[in-house]
């Protein structure tokens, strides 16, 4: 198994087909991720009164 090469050497086939093609599985989870804490930041939650308060 030693110098055994599984894919092939090009520029084509490693960054526009494994890592362009891929990237899509990361860039979109991750901005909507970030769109989700911007909203909630941005939110107006009701103050729940505490127990410790009273």
């Amino acid at each position: 198994m030693h110098g055994t090469v599984h894919s092939r050497p090009e520029f084509l086939y490693f960054w526009v087909y494994y890592v362009g093609f891929n990237a899509p599985w990361v860039v979109v989870p991750m901005g909507m991720f970030l769109l989700l804490v911007f909203l909630a930041s941005q939110a107006d939650f009701p103050q729940a009164d505490s127990p410790l308060s009273r």
